[in-house]
């Protein structure tokens, strides 16, 4: 009698048999976690040793009664209710976190139910990718894998980890940071994701003003410095009308911080004003700047 024992290989995503012969396929990138949990359980060498002995035991006896057969059965059926208890889900906020350029912010994911995380593999990424923000494996960081510029200025809140809590703390944030932030949580036997999303703003410098050819009629600059992301520039005659007729262009520091310029025509009869507003935070970073021909 040939006996066939099957093992799993997701590099060709197929399910195969001692003999090689191909089986149908386990869409592994579809269902990472089933796949996880299935190879979790597969290779559990202590339930596996265990259930070899048993059967090895069957055949050299030759045993006929149901009771052997059982005790597998219940193997088994013991190994899969531990995996299914051992399953837990990454819990993030669904409201974008908002910070100011320059301060420090925490990323907050937690596990549901509620169990201890000291011992699991945790990766904070920025798009589900091999590189990472943060990589945190059975107490260790892990820097080998870790974007350069995050290097010296994250760290994990290990204390919160026994209550199922990743908190990650990113220290001097910058335009660099601004965006989709992925946490992954692997434990021995499951697999489980979530995504956040951080938002930075930095308001200007107040509105300065340039007045250029004179003989020609005004032509006003409204200028500010420092803003992220980029502003809506306001102006609005004496009555507060919106003037739409002007022209703008902006430039960016090494810091990815924008310069602002928005020229207009102004009547010199007609009181004009200018100020900055933030998209994100609406509001403006001063009150407006008036100019007047007279």
């Amino acid at each position: 009698m040939v006996y066939s024992v099957k093992v799993w290989n997701c590099d060709n995503a197929q399910l195969r048999g001692l003999t090689g012969k191909k089986q149908p396929q386990l869409d592994c990138l579809s269902h990472p976690e089933l796949y996880v949990s299935l190879v979790k359980l597969l290779t559990n060498k202590i339930v596996l040793v265990s259930l070899f002995k048993k059967v090895f035991m069957m055949l050299q006896n030759r045993l006929t009664n149901h009771s052997s057969y059982l005790l597998i059965l219940l193997l088994f059926l013991s190994q899969i209710q531990r995996s299914l208890s051992d399953r837990f889900t990454v819990i993030a906020t669904k409201t974008p976190i908002s910070a100011t350029i320059g301060s420090d912010v925490t990323l907050s994911f937690h596990l549901s139910p509620e169990i201890n995380a000291e011992n699991m593999e945790i990766g904070i990424s920025r798009s589900p990718s091999t590189e990472f923000a943060f990589l945190y494996r059975r107490g260790q960081e892990v820097t080998g894998s870790q974007i350069k510029g995050y290097k010296g200025r994250t760290k994990l809140v290990t204390e919160h980890l026994k209550m199922g809590e990743i908190s990650l703390l990113i220290r001097d944030v910058g335009p660099f940071d601004n965006g989709i932030y992925y946490c992954f949580v692997q434990s021995d036997n499951y697999y489980n994701e979530n995504s956040l999303e951080l938002i930075l703003t930095m308001l200007g410098t107040g509105p300065v003003i340039r007045i250029t050819d004179k003989d020609k009629g005004i032509t006003a600059v409204c200028e500010s410095n420092g803003w992220y992301p980029k502003p809506t520039v306001l102006w609005k005659d004496s009555l507060g009308k919106p003037l739409d007729n002007s022209n703008e262009s902006s430039t960016e520091d090494k810091s990815r911080l924008l310069s602002v310029y928005s020229l207009i025509n102004v009547n010199p009869n007609n009181p004009t004003f200018c100020n900055f507003r933030s998209v994100l935070l609406n509001i403006q970073n001063q009150p407006g700047i008036r100019i007047s021909g007279q």
